[in-house]
């Protein structure tokens, strides 16, 4: 294992607050080092990877941990941040040129989540070749995993915005006057919403507290009750000086607004990638307008899966598959 990472978001809020922004301190100086560049635009004339490549890997990524109750989705997130944080680095620019590359650093980071996550699943390099579909072996899966220890410096469980997060709402926590089943719709859906902005490019070289703040933000506009403006205002006051500007923060939440209304709110599969119907359930939130805004979250993936010595043998997930073409 190289680590565990601490539960994203906390049930209630702390009274702790010195060792909470001591926390969050912490996590803002380590963000700021290792920060992703915009590495497709740097690589854009020669790169075949695009935004939508990006995207279309971390819905398949999502799929295969949504066949497995045991599988925490923050694996995705971690291990997209290992494969953002690699192909930033000047010397990896072939990973964008070539695709077999990059679909095995993304086969090759997923794996190395597991191991960071601690997830309940034994999970070896012979099950992550199989979902290859032929096109990597367990061996160049372990070489490719060692390839990125190395070039990262070992430096896996950075700060991811879920993380960061959770400590901002434990700090709102007492000054949100809502009741109880408010406080976990907030925990539901930022959780909802750090994921899926895990699918955008944008986000995913923005700093990590400046997507979470976003994303607090998105979801405190569907409470009634609060000013979300008043909210992340005094979160950032608190927090001092380390965050980015209020109107980054707040481009960010429209951007974020308009692709879970793009995309029907699913952070797993878009209608799009499949053309398949899917088995959803469908949560209403009643805005401030009270209107009601429709965000479905897939309970169903037409994956299956069968369990043999405790291995979660995933037959017929395919990473490249017709639902994970790259675009040409």
């Amino acid at each position: 294992m190289y680590g565990r990472v601490r539960n994203c978001l906390p049930c209630r809020g702390g009274d702790d607050a010195i060792g909470t922004l001591a926390s969050l301190e912490t996590m803002f100086s380590v963000e700021r080092r290792h920060r992703c560049r915009d590495y497709l635009r740097s690589s854009e004339s020669s790169s075949f990877i695009s935004p939508e490549d990006r995207r279309k890997m971390v819905n398949w990524m999502y799929r295969v941990i949504d066949v497995s109750n045991k599988l925490p989705r923050d694996i995705v997130i971690s291990a997209m941040s290992i494969v953002d944080r690699f192909v930033s680095l000047e010397d990896k620019q072939e990973f964008l040129r070539k695709r077999s590359k990059y679909q095995l650093l993304i086969i090759a980071s997923l794996y190395i989540s597991f191991k960071i996550i601690g997830a309940q699943v034994a999970v070896n390099s012979h099950t992550m070749a199989q979902l290859s579909n032929g096109q990597h072996s367990a061996k160049k899966v372990e070489e490719m995993e060692m390839v990125i220890l190395s070039s990262l410096d070992w430096r896996l469980n950075t700060p991811t915005c879920c993380h960061i997060t959770g400590y901002m709402l434990a700090l709102v926590y007492y000054d949100l006057k809502i009741e109880e089943s408010a406080w976990r719709f907030i925990l539901e859906e930022v959780r909802f919403v750090c994921e899926f902005s895990v699918h955008d490019y944008y986000c995913a070289i923005q700093l990590p507290s400046t997507v979470a703040l976003a994303s607090i933000a998105t979801v405190l506009d569907q409470i009634a009750e609060v000013d979300t403006l008043e909210v992340i205002t005094a979160l950032v006051t608190k927090i001092g000086c380390q965050v980015e500007p209020l109107v980054r923060i707040f481009l960010i939440k429209r951007r974020l607004k308009a692709l879970l209304f793009a995309n029907g709110g699913s952070p797993v599969t878009c209608p799009s990638d499949t053309g398949e119907d899917q088995m959803c359930r469908t949560r209403h939130v009643a805005d401030k307008n009270n209107q009601v805004c429709s965000f479905s979250s897939p309970t169903h993936v037409s994956i299956l899966e069968s369990e043999k010595e405790d291995c979660v043998e995933l037959m017929t997930v395919r990473a490249f598959d017709n639902t994970t073409t790259f675009s040409q």
